[in-house]
């Protein structure tokens, strides 16, 4: 006997095969899953400053990462510090995320970055942090730093992926993250070029669908 329109389905009882190519299912009837969400680089923005919420420099200066373009066809565009040998330097980039229309609201989000030290490493210590806040409608924040990782060690030149796990409590299907990513070194007696690099970053969270 066929199911009858408007009858209800036990859960888990369907499979992706057994779905046409264009079955028209309400997104709060599919199932949860783990996405992730390539951060674009080339979207960073100055942190603060006279030139705050200006695309990064292609040099790094002052608190800002600049960019390092390598080869064409070599090397992928990445953020660095520049060299900062014989100094405490932090320089950072602030991007602007997203949340997609179909993420599960209150789900946990983590905001993964991959960095490391170029090819040296700083003779003290080399940190990547984050700081995080989810903005309201009205133009405010909501409550205090959404990141619930402490800045963590990179001061390697072995690529290094860190997650920052962000508190979701408050957090909704489009909603924007606004994220300060940097990096921090202090280096005393470094002879040669002491260079943190930003290499890739990407949000994870649980999405409907």
């Amino acid at each position: 006997m066929g199911r009858t329109r408007g009858s209800t389905i036990e859960a888990l009882s369907i499979i992706n095969g057994d779905i046409s190519e264009n079955a028209n299912i309400s997104p709060p009837k599919l199932g949860i899953i783990t996405r992730e969400f390539v951060i674009p680089l080339s979207q960073g923005r100055q942190a603060s400053g006279a030139s705050a919420l200006q695309l990064l420099p292609n040099t790094p200066t002052g608190t800002h990462l600049g960019f390092d373009l390598g080869t064409w066809g070599t090397n992928a565009p990445k953020l660095t510090t520049g060299d900062v040998k014989v100094s405490s330097t932090n320089r950072y980039g602030l991007w602007e995320i997203n949340l997609p229309y179909h993420y599960e609201d209150a789900l946990p989000v983590t905001l993964r970055v991959s960095s490391r030290m170029n090819t040296t490493q700083a003779d003290t210590s080399a940190n990547v942090d984050c700081v995080a806040y989810l903005a309201d409608e009205e133009g405010g924040i909501e409550g205090t730093d959404v990141c619930q990782t402490e800045a963590a060690d990179m001061n390697t030149t072995d690529v290094t992926t860190t997650d920052f796990v962000l508190n979701p409590t408050n957090m909704e299907k489009a909603g924007t993250i606004w994220a300060r990513v940097g990096i921090e070194v202090v280096d005393g007696s470094t002879g040669t070029a002491v260079i943190g690099q930003l290499l890739n970053m990407k949000l994870i969270c649980h999405c409907r669908g």
